[in-house]
């Protein structure tokens, strides 16, 4: 089985309340510590989280000291980091295992997750996933928004015209293949960002494979290679929020020329890949 984790706080070292506890019980502060960690641990492995079930004498044997030692610290902690049985604060410091899921905070199951994934390869192979195998990478050459490079990319379609980047038809397509993460306001859709959209839109009509041919040719193929685009971050679990940290990507950090050569590089990519003859 799998190791279960409870939450500290960064300042739970060096928190004045442990001194305060120690002085009135009349006890060294490590063992007050000591005492609150076994208490603490105790209460994320019951049925009920948060409860304190462990015994004073056996928080005496496991720490090895008297359990009169002990009465008084919990007596102690009383209206401090205990209410009766609970500990103070669990439910806002010590949220449900993220394991078995959470309706109120949001937190997915494992089971979830999973089924989540399996939704996302399933719709990025219907659309055409171009990145599997990472074959589009190998033509990827970092782009950065720079007049100068802008006015390259027109010249290398020659004299015909690139279509406008059909924005609101683009945040479209990013609700529908990547609904659970932050959706952009159209009418909010301006400023860089939205340079920084029409920039990937130009170099998706102008830049060029290794076999010459161009990522797409018209509005349709564009719009074509943005709604796989999409459906591949889709897969990628560390872009949807399956991090330490919660962080999702948006459509204004997927339009960056940094991050969107790094996507298309296959960077964030997690299924296992061939191995080379």
């Amino acid at each position: 089985m799998a190791n279960q984790w409870l939450r500290l706080w960064h300042d739970m070292p060096t928190d004045p309340k442990w001194r305060t506890i120690a002085r009135h019980a009349k006890q060294h502060i490590s063992l007050v510590q000591a005492v609150y960690l076994h208490i603490l641990v105790d209460a994320s492995r019951n049925v009920t989280r948060g409860h304190v079930e462990v015994t004073v004498e056996d928080l005496a044997s496991a720490l090895d000291c008297d359990e009169s030692q002990i009465q008084a610290i919990l007596d102690a902690m009383q209206g401090r980091v205990m209410d009766g049985s609970t500990i103070s604060g669990w439910d806002k410091r010590q949220p449900k295992r993220e394991d078995s899921g959470d309706a109120e905070s949001g937190a997915k199951s494992s089971a979830q997750r999973k089924k989540e994934q399996r939704e996302r390869e399933k719709l990025a192979a219907e659309s055409g996933d171009f990145f599997a195998g990472h074959d589009a990478s190998r033509d990827v050459t970092t782009d950065k928004d720079t007049d100068k490079e802008d006015e390259e990319a027109k010249a290398s379609l020659s004299t015909a015209k690139l279509p406008n980047c059909p924005h609101i038809e683009l945040i479209d397509l990013f609700g529908k293949h990547l609904p659970s993460l932050p959706q952009p306001k159209p009418e909010l859709w301006d400023g860089q960002r939205a340079k920084n959209l029409a920039s990937r839109w130009r170099w998706v009509l102008t830049a060029k494979r290794r076999n010459g041919d161009r990522y797409a040719s018209d509005k349709v193929t564009a719009l074509n290679f943005f709604a796989r685009y999409f459906a591949f971050v889709a897969t990628c679990p560390h872009l949807v929020g399956e991090n330490d940290r919660g962080w999702t990507a948006d459509l204004a950090w997927l339009s960056n020329a940094d991050n969107f050569a790094k996507v298309m590089a296959g960077n964030y990519d997690t299924r296992k890949q061939p191995e080379a003859a």
